[in-house]
């Protein structure tokens, strides 16, 4: 999947257009920042499901309904794997 990011200056508020090339009309989101807008893809060329609402509803306007069913799978898996591997953390003891 491949994500074009692109600025229009017309749109005031969220001026930084992510779109996928070649989809629907539909797929594509706008962002605040040029930061976020790279943020976003690299999130998603990664399969990370973001934290934030607003990339959140920027994945599911960008995936399909398929794409983002998957996504969220395999971040609650990596999520409990994570967790099941953490190590409680042991502090520096000086002598």
């Amino acid at each position: 999947m491949k994500l074009s990011i692109r600025y229009k200056p017309r749109c005031y508020d969220r001026p930084w257009l992510v779109k996928r090339v070649n989809g629907k009309y539909g797929q594509h989101a706008h962002m605040r920042r040029k930061k976020d807008a790279v943020k976003l893809r690299n999130l998603l060329d990664k399969n990370l499901m973001p934290y934030s609402e607003e990339f959140k509803t920027a994945a599911k306007r960008l995936l399909s309904e398929k794409e983002y069913k998957k996504l969220e799978n395999s971040s609650n898996k990596a999520l409990k794997v994570l967790r099941k591997n953490k190590k409680p953390c042991m502090g520096i003891v000086e002598t």
